[in-house]
């Protein structure tokens, strides 16, 4: 079988699904006959140093007939059975181009539920909240929907010489891109690394993360001003491939893709909540309740975690036995939910069902949706 993925890199291309395609390609490739063909006004770092990568087309929302010909040209050659679109705006784009006899999946890779989405044949997602969604959605009766949350290797790390863990304290590492999306929940690691040193346990915080939005940044320069216990490490050879930095933490504070890397290294994670002041110990009394929101900021802690939580979180700083345990909970988590080496046999299902599903969606359904897509290839 032939898979050919798409994807839109509109920005930097260093957010969590192009981590989550090039583990996945890898996987898949390592049966099936692989490409990885990106469009946009930019390229993914991540993706460029993928053994699968085809090539990328530049498209700025006008050139369309540039993409029309370009596209033609790859599926000419690559002949895929399956094509693979890893976001709404590349498969709006390309659906009008794409003959009906090549097989379309798209993926939504979590994230809130959204406003709206393309009608699409077939759909693989990353979440439980997102299932439940488009299940819930007349508009999806007819689409092919599947639940592969497994998207992550194990990590690599990689020490830089002049970024030393500090053996003497409890680390923490949060990796989040500065902005304004992200920051409350930023400030939930600051307000735990403040709570925690102000009761004499030594914790030390490295915060990693590129600077999206100059306003968050310089929030967040006022907010850790002036603290030994927090370092801040922004540059590219810190950001990009952050999860490499991970050999500093003894725990990992993280939403998405970030609690799967700590997890795939037996680090203990936590994650934030949107009814608490600080992060929230993640365990197995309440991994399916954080698992269902995909780990972001739209999580709600029980009145339980609510109340336990800076115990767990204590306990975890100085009980031996206590960590040990929640590293093997991490491990077995990882392999049981993410481990993208438990994905093969799911997307080759997933592929076979899309082969044989006779489902088909008009090239002018969603027009007002892929027009709106020109117009973001357009602004980026």
């Amino acid at each position: 079988m032939k898979v050919l993925f798409i994807i839109s890199v509109l920005k930097q291309g260093r957010g969590g699904h192009y981590h989550s395609l090039n583990h996945i390609s890898r996987e898949v490739g390592s049966r099936e006959s692989v490409g990885i063909l990106s469009l946009g006004t930019s390229k993914s770092d991540i993706l460029i140093n993928n053994p699968y990568f085809k090539g990328h087309i530049h498209f700025n929302g006008l050139n369309i007939w540039y993409l029309k010909k370009e596209l033609s040209s790859v599926l000419l050659e690559l002949k895929p059975d399956i094509i693979h679109f890893f976001d709404s705006n590349a498969y709006n784009i390309c659906k009008l181009f794409v003959k009906k006899k090549f097989k379309l999946v798209t993926n939504l890779c979590g994230g809130p539920n959204p406003a709206d989405h393309p009608k699409v044949e077939n759909l693989v997602l990353f979440s439980k909240e997102n299932l439940m969604w488009f299940e819930s959605r007349e508009k999806y009766k007819n689409t092919l929907k599947k639940l592969i949350p497994n998207r992550s290797s194990k990590i690599t790390v990689h020490s830089e010489a002049d970024i030393s863990k500090d053996t003497s304290k409890f680390c923490l590492v949060r990796i989040a891109r500065i902005s304004h999306f992200h920051f409350n929940s930023i400030k939930q690691t600051v307000n735990l690394v403040k709570l925690l040193n102000e009761q004499e346990f030594k914790i030390r915080l490295y915060l990693i993360g590129t600077i999206q939005d100059q306003d968050a940044f310089v929030k967040l320069f006022e907010l850790i001003e002036g603290r030994a216990d927090i370092t801040l490490l922004t540059d590219d050879r810190y950001t990009k491939e952050a999860s490499k930095m991970l050999y500093l933490a003894d725990a990992v504070i993280a939403t998405g893709r970030g609690i799967m890397e700590g997890a795939s290294l037996g680090l203990p994670v936590l994650t934030p909540a949107k009814n608490s002041e600080i992060p929230i110990l993640i365990n197995d009394e309440n991994f399916e309740n954080f698992f269902s929101t995909n780990f972001s900021e739209r999580n709600v802690a029980s009145a339980k975690d609510l109340r336990d939580n800076l115990y767990n979180i204590k306990r975890l700083t100085q009980d031996h036995a206590y960590y040990d345990d929640m590293y093997n909970f991490s491990l077995q988590i990882f392999k049981n939910n993410f481990d993208v080496k438990e994905a093969l046999l799911k997307y080759t299902e997933m592929y076979e069902l899309s082969l044989e599903n006779t489902y088909s969606v008009s090239v002018f359904s969603d027009v007002y949706l892929k027009i709106r897509s020109l117009y973001h290839f357009y602004l980026s």
